[in-house]
């Protein structure tokens, strides 16, 4: 609804004028006990809906070092990976000797592109404002926490995180 300004809404707070300014008029709202009871529902069924939300996760043993550290607290940004290993930078977790990088646990931040991690994963490539990151659970698999970018599988499987 619209009016010039010598509109017999010209008093009214609640009218927009001509030039689509609105009274500024504090709101009172009460909630009946239905209305109340219908809140709090919705918000528990997207609570819900949000909650059961699996993430995506990598089932594959490649991507877990069983006699490693556990609980292992290795937490890397890998930079590169290689057919000899992989640079990292931050905490790896040392057990008589041998490195934890795949240990129950253990967080990964991947920056850039990689290709043929472990046999399990054929290219990752990372946002390079938002990288990758997975954590490993023997459990249930190599875990996607946050991050950007994407995977192509053994079998030729593309995959964007974050996903739909």
């Amino acid at each position: 609804m619209t009016a010039n300004r010598n509109s017999s809404y010209r008093g009214n707070p609640d009218f927009v004028d001509s030039d689509h300014k609105i009274s500024h008029r504090k709101i009172k709202m009460t909630l009946t006990p239905f209305s109340s009871l219908l809140l709090m529902l919705s918000l528990l069924v997207v609570y819900t809906l949000l909650a059961a939300q699996e993430p995506f996760v990598i089932k594959d043993k490649r991507l877990l070092d069983a006699s490693g550290p556990d609980p292992c607290h290795t937490d890397v940004e890998i930079r590169t990976s290689i057919d000899q290993g992989y640079r990292v930078k931050g905490r790896v977790e040392v057990l008589g000797g041998k490195l934890g990088m795949w240990c129950n646990g253990a967080k990964h931040t991947w920056i850039g592109k990689h290709e043929n991690i472990e046999g399990a994963i054929t290219t990752l490539e990372s946002d390079k404002d938002d990288p990758l990151q997975f954590r490993v659970d023997k459990n249930r698999g190599y875990v996607y926490v946050k991050g950007k970018g994407s995977l192509v599988m053994p079998d030729g499987k593309s995959i964007k995180l974050p996903g739909p």
